[in-house]
């Protein structure tokens, strides 16, 4: 019998994110059954194509905590909830906007949606000073092994706007996941204005008024 998973439901068994999968899917890593994974033939072809072989799967996915949640917790959501939630946060509070107080803004966000901003203040060997977003548990990994681990800025070249837009991105719209996992007490940070030059579109401001 043919087991299928959304594509959500198989980021949850592989513990990544739905990026990593949406990238997968891209390379030919997993085997498609339709808008379904085939996941017996994904766990087979990742195992073979990754540089360090198949994630470790989670099968049975923890359950969400139910009630209100407490500091800390990671919470299911679907995506509109979230979205609503941002809105009535943009605009609305006032960051500090020194640098320091922004980079750990920046780690806050990835913290947020599951991940982690590693900084570096190197500016040779490729390292140009900047932020570089994993998955969480893996900020220690090298070579080959932290490769596939990056979601964003092999280069540690990301800027704290560019970790806090991508982390915003992370849990927006999107086709084939309806909900996303966040830490809901960081949700804050992910909150417009992203530095201090930023400013409502001219949609956003109509539609306020």
């Amino acid at each position: 019998m043919l087991l299928t998973m959304t594509q959500a439901d198989y980021a949850r068994r592989c513990n990544v994110t739905r990026a990593a999968v949406n990238q997968w899917k891209q390379d030919g890593r997993i085997v498609m059954a339709g808008p379904l994974v085939d996941v017996a033939a994904s766990d087979v072809q990742l195992a073979r194509n990754r540089r360090e072989g198949g994630p470790p799967l989670n099968p049975e996915p923890p359950a969400v905590r139910r009630g209100r949640p407490r500091r800390g917790d990671f919470v299911t959501l679907r995506r509109e909830v979230i979205a609503a939630r941002l809105a009535a946060l943009d605009w609305g509070q006032t960051f500090d906007w020194n640098d320091e107080a922004q980079d750990e803004r920046a780690r806050q966000a990835a913290l947020c949606v599951g991940w982690v901003a590693l900084l570096s203040e190197v500016r040779d060997n490729g390292h140009w000073g900047g932020f570089q977003v994993r998955e969480a548990g893996t900020e220690n990994r090298e070579g080959d092994a932290a490769f596939n681990c990056v979601i964003r800025g092999h280069g540690f070249d990301l800027s704290a706007w560019e970790v806090l837009d991508l982390c915003r991105e992370e849990v927006g719209p999107l086709e084939d996941f309806d909900t996303a996992t966040v830490r809901v007490d960081l949700l804050p940070v992910l909150a417009h204005p992203f530095d201090k030059w930023d400013r409502p579109s001219v949609s956003n401001c109509n539609r306020n008024e």
